[in-house]
């Protein structure tokens, strides 16, 4: 919180440069040593894993079976494609010219595979640490065990870098939509407190909720995947160099997408069974958009005045 408040986005921005160098090398180092150290190499750890734990590669029945898991990846995939999920935000939003905005849509999909590499790490737990062990030391765990003292140091920087920096790159975001977009004061003195409130407030509720809820996270991501991702349709429309449809069947199919978002979590939460409710809100939206384009460039049309035959027939 301090971080942000005393940093902006500038500030972030320059710090991720300095976290992105630290954190591909140590996951880089980690990828190689840790494997290494306890089963001879990534592919030897799997094969290891195979047989000692083969449920721990297996997609179970259930409530997470594979149909929850494929729609789950797919609605994943579109939000990290189409760059809808709101850490890519601040990106989009500052960059400061066309061929900046080019470059992070390029680039920031593709970083997001560096995610598959602290994965393939917190398997080799389920071969050295004993059930039950905390899930949020298992990096350091391993690390102390296999690299040096100093080296550790740095998995450590690199790991609250790591945090850090993409909080601080959402919180930014939220509360520049609160003191721009919801409370629309005028003075920017009074924005700027508003900013900062709205920072303090973020913080404090995430804090709260990671102390008294630390199993909301994971589920909380998902339903903000589903919900984001219905911005995929108006964000792929975007590229087009002609706009083929208009702001009201954008909106409109985005309101119903979140609509059956939201009633398919909250209010009837069988009726989608295993699939991803983003799935079944992005299907809606894509509906609802499809129904209302050439409904709105009819009315459109009929709304046009039409030239006088008689004028037309002098002219």
């Amino acid at each position: 919180m301090a971080f942000v408040l005393w940093a902006g986005l500038h500030g972030v921005a320059m710090t991720s440069y300095f976290k992105d160098v630290v954190m591909l090398i140590v996951l880089g180092v980690l990828l190689v040593a840790i494997p290494s150290h306890f089963a001879g190499g990534v592919g030897a750890m799997f094969h290891r894993i195979d047989k000692l734990h083969p449920e721990m590669l297996t997609i179970h029945a259930g409530p997470a079976d594979q149909v929850w898991f494929t729609t789950s990846m797919l609605v994943s995939a579109i939000g990290v494609g189409l760059m809808c999920l709101p850490h890519a935000w601040p990106a989009v939003m500052s960059a400061r010219d066309p061929k900046v905005l080019r470059r992070n849509y390029t680039w920031m999909p593709l970083y997001e595979l560096c995610l598959l590499m602290p994965i393939i790490v917190g398997f080799a737990a389920i071969l050295v640490l004993k059930p039950g062990s905390s899930a949020n030391g298992i990096l350091l765990t391993l690390s102390k065990q296999v690299l040096p003292a100093w080296a550790t140091g740095l998995v450590v920087i690199a790991a609250i870098a790591t945090a850090m920096v993409p909080a601080a790159g959402i919180l930014i975001g939220i509360s520049s939509l609160v003191a721009r977009n919801i409370a629309r004061v005028q003075g920017e003195r009074t924005q700027f407190w508003i900013n900062h409130g709205t920072v303090v407030a973020a913080c404090g509720l995430s804090l709260l909720l990671a102390i008294f809820r630390p199993d909301l996270l994971a589920n909380l991501l998902l339903l903000t995947y589903s919900g984001t991702v219905q911005l995929a349709p108006a964000i792929a429309l975007g590229f087009l160099t002609r706009r083929p449809v208009g702001k009201v069947p954008i909106l409109a199919g985005l309101f119903v997408g979140e609509l059956a978002v939201i009633w398919l979590t909250f209010w009837n939460k069988d009726l989608a069974g295993n699939v991803n409710v983003g799935l079944i809100g992005l299907a809606a939206n894509l509906i609802v958009l499809t129904l209302a384009a050439p409904a709105e460039r009819l009315l459109a049309r009929r709304a046009t005045p039409q030239p006088d035959k008689q004028v037309a027939m002098t002219a």
